[in-house]
């Protein structure tokens, strides 16, 4: 998901660590980058007449089912700059925020806020027992 600051909300994070899953976070700004398996956006791009649930399957299931081998996956990630890590794949301009933008985002403050209002809904994710070797 990308974390930007603008998609950031406190009660899925929180609902999700509960849950014990742990949200992978694009840069802000750079999902439209960083995204190796999307070929939603190509497809509609190109299929106007086919942008509705109707054909859904049709979008979504040949590239679901070609692209699980290990070889896609390897070099997506790769060609992203994803892994290994290689900013130099990226060009300049297409991580230069735009005169929209530009403005600083809201600082930590604004997200403490927001976590805050959450109240007593907060439940602190449970204890999780430490497997010997096991990274957390």
């Amino acid at each position: 998901m990308d974390a930007h600051a603008s998609h950031i909300n406190p009660e899925v994070i929180l609902l999700a660590k509960t849950n014990d899953i742990f949200p992978f976070t694009f840069p802000a700004l750079t999902s439209h980058i960083l995204q190796p398996l999307d070929s939603l956006d190509d497809y509609m791009r190109d299929h106007p007449e086919k942008s509705n649930r109707t054909y859904f399957h049709e979008i979504l299931n040949p590239p679901f089912i070609s692209s699980f081998s290990h070889n896609n996956i390897t070099n997506a990630f790769k060609r992203a700059g994803i892994c290994p890590l290689n900013g130099s794949v990226i060009a300049t301009e297409a991580t230069t925020p735009s005169v929209l933008t530009a403005a600083p985002l809201a600082g930590p403050e604004a997200t403490e806020a927001r976590v805050a209002g959450i109240g007593p809904k907060y439940r602190p994710p449970p204890e999780r027992k430490k497997i010997p070797g096991q990274h957390v």
